[in-house]
């Protein structure tokens, strides 16, 4: 029955759907990095809480557009995992204190 939890689910971790790029997140990239701040508010954000931390998310920012152009499906953070070329940015977000750490940014490619 449909209503029932399958004990055969291959991903247990309930992760939140992307949504468009939280503003702690948006403002570092145009203040701190310097990005085009119309490119920045089009793309998309995923998290992840960390365990040992619950004022500490992961990130990933990746452009939407893109992943529909390559008929790529994005359902969670753990989704850009099998597709790292769509990754832009990635890092550690602290809830509490709005403080944005860039960990990796992908390499544009030309």
């Amino acid at each position: 029955m449909f209503w029932k939890k399958r004990d055969n689910d291959p991903n247990p971790e309930k992760l939140p759907s992307p949504k468009g790029i939280a503003e702690p997140l948006g403002m570092h990239l145009i203040a701190a990095m310097k990005q085009n701040p119309d490119w920045v508010w089009s793309l998309r954000s995923a998290f992840r809480p960390k365990p040992e931390d619950t004022n500490l998310l992961d990130f990933r920012v990746f452009d939407g557009k893109k992943a529909a152009i390559q008929d790529i499906q994005i359902i969670n953070f753990n989704t850009l995992t099998d597709h790292p070329d769509l990754i832009l940015f990635e890092g550690i977000f602290n809830k509490r204190t709005a403080e944005v750490r860039i960990i990796k940014k992908q390499k544009e490619s030309a």
